[in-house]
């Protein structure tokens, strides 16, 4: 078995270039977008004020028990969006990558939930010269608002709230970062990389790149069953004042047991789990729909998964490969498609030993495509 302290030992190089040398400027900031969007109508959907109800709602979702929507309805609201914005002391010309949780988390994924270095995107993209801006997608993080998790925090909500602040960053000065970038690579993870191919989809020339993490086109819904989905609110009132469709995992240990595998910080996974954001009952529900080719994007695309990932992948590496491969058939137009399995490692890729690998792999990415 692969050792933690050989995988560290490996990249000590790396960390210790993080830890010395000069890195960037970080500094919070907020857009306000206009969105309008076509949200998903769904049958048997729960009484919002029924905790049971919508437990079992999303419960029978991961259990086969999803339906496609029976219809369509329009969505159009303000929000607040909140980001960490970091900029390199070195910065590449116009090159931003643009930063998507995935659910029950929040931009702090990004940093590594604070653990150091080693585990900060940020970090290692700024000293490789790139500008990062992670964001709190609708309903999660620092973001004011909590909308109707059911009818507004779904899929098509977030991918347009994603184009509009995409087009302040390409368009105006005026936009929160203080200057236009006219290379923005988009970098996901698991829901958020599934919104980044909703997105790719929609809006073809939002984005120059597509990166992929925690992801890949085929779904292990029994894995995701073990979740243990219960509305964050009941679980932990003083932390969520949400509406009972706002859910979080119950059980740390299923949390673990999802999000992490093999060679990881064991002290991170109860962090983890004491951070936790949410997922909404209309993302949960919406979340098949993703899984739609983006046909007419035009543009290199790479996928990062572990070959540990219960979630998306899974041993031994021969298969994980074979799945990350497949998963190009989800964008026949792009002009170049790679895919890489990271050994020893769960779904949340940032956050074990190895995540100095998945970020030099997607930064050599960039540096040939971006």
């Amino acid at each position: 078995m692969h050792s933690p302290i050989f995988v560290s030992t490996l990249w000590a190089g790396v960390a210790s270039a993080l830890t010395l040398s000069p890195r960037s400027v970080c500094s919070t900031v907020s857009f306000t977008v206009s969105v309008t969007a076509q949200n998903g109508v769904y049958s048997g959907v729960p009484d919002p004020s029924n905790a049971e109800e919508i437990v079992s709602y999303v419960a029978a979702i991961f259990t086969g028990g999803y339906t496609s929507p029976v219809g369509s309805q329009t969505v159009s609201d303000s929000f607040t969006i909140n980001g960490l914005y970091c900029k390199p002391l070195l910065a590449k010309s116009n090159k931003l990558q643009l930063l998507v949780h995935g659910l029950t988390y929040n931009k702090d994924y990004w940093v590594g939930l604070g653990f150091g270095n080693l585990y900060n995107w940020h970090t290692f993209a700024n000293l490789h010269g790139y500008a990062t801006l992670a964001v709190d997608r609708v309903g999660h993080g620092s973001n004011p608002q909590r909308p109707d998790p059911f009818n507004v925090v779904q899929g098509p909500v977030h991918i347009e709230t994603l184009h509009q602040i995409i087009d302040q960053i390409r368009s105006s000065t005026t936009n929160p970062l203080g200057r236009t970038f006219d290379r923005i690579g988009y970098v996901g993870h698991s829901y958020g990389s599934f919104l980044g191919v909703g997105l790719a989809g929609q809006h073809p020339d939002d984005i120059d790149a597509l990166i992929l993490t925690g992801y890949s086109s085929t779904l292990n819904f029994t894995a995701a069953a073990s979740f243990n989905f219960v509305p964050a609110s009941a679980l932990l009132p003083e932390r969520f004042t949400e509406p009972l469709g706002y859910l979080t995992v119950g059980r740390e240990s299923d949390r673990e047991r999802a999000f992490y595998a093999d060679a990881y910080d064991h002290s991170l996974p109860p962090a983890d789990y004491d951070s936790q954001d949410t997922a909404s009952d209309g993302e949960v529900a919406g979340m098949p729909t993703l899984f739609q080719p983006a046909v007419g994007f035009k543009k290199p695309v790479l996928v990062v998964t572990g070959v540990n990932d219960v979630l998306l992948c899974g041993q031994p590496l021969a298969t994980c490969q074979s799945i990350l491969e497949a998963s190009s058939q989800l964008f026949p137009d792009a002009v170049h498609f790679e895919s890489t399995a990271v050994p020893f490692t769960g779904h949340d890729l940032n956050l074990h030993y190895s995540a100095p690998a998945t970020f030099e792999r997607v930064n050599f990415f960039l540096d040939h495509y971006l």
